[in-house]
């Protein structure tokens, strides 16, 4: 063999190499991202009024369920959305014009419920007290901290098993 093809060679295993590498890392910091993550802000709010006085946080509480029980409708028309583009992906025979359409279906539905959500969460935080404000958001901090804590130590874990 000449020199040129055994560089040309070893170029190649060092390029698909570090692909394979760089894959994996991005992999391995984005699995661990989603579990936390939810389209309605208002999600967590229940935990967080636990650092409000108990009468206080029932009433919020009750409010918040109440404004949710309004995104159920949406929240599954995401989900038919999200069904559809999967069986569109899955298709046989493959019909590439489908998927364009429910995948469009999929992001309008996601839409329309990401903004109602946002609705909702500012209709709750309107119901709140400055002081309630600021405690609920030194409440997310803390939460934040513990979920990216969380977050750190199951990517440790994985890295110890694999």
């Amino acid at each position: 063999m000449n020199k040129r093809r055994i560089l040309t060679i070893a170029l190649s295993a060092s390029v698909f190499a570090n692909l394979m590498l760089i894959g994996y890392i991005l992999g391995r910091e984005t699995k661990t991202m989603s579990p936390e993550l939810s389209m309605d802000p208002s999600y967590g709010f229940p935990r967080l009024l636990r650092a409000l006085p108990s009468e206080r946080m029932s009433e919020l509480i009750t409010s918040i369920r109440d404004q949710r029980s309004n995104l159920v409708d949406e929240y599954r028309e995401v989900g038919r959305a999200q069904t559809l583009m999967f069986s569109d992906f899955l298709a046989e025979p493959f019909d590439v014009d489908d998927l364009h359409k429910s995948s469009a279906l999929y992001g309008e539905s996601l839409c329309t419920a990401r903004a109602s959500a946002d609705k909702v969460f500012l209709r709750i935080v309107e119901q709140l007290t400055h002081e309630e404000r600021k405690v609920l958001l030194d409440s997310a901090r803390h939460e934040w901290r513990r979920v990216k804590r969380e977050s750190r130590d199951r990517r440790r874990s994985a890295d110890n098993d694999g």
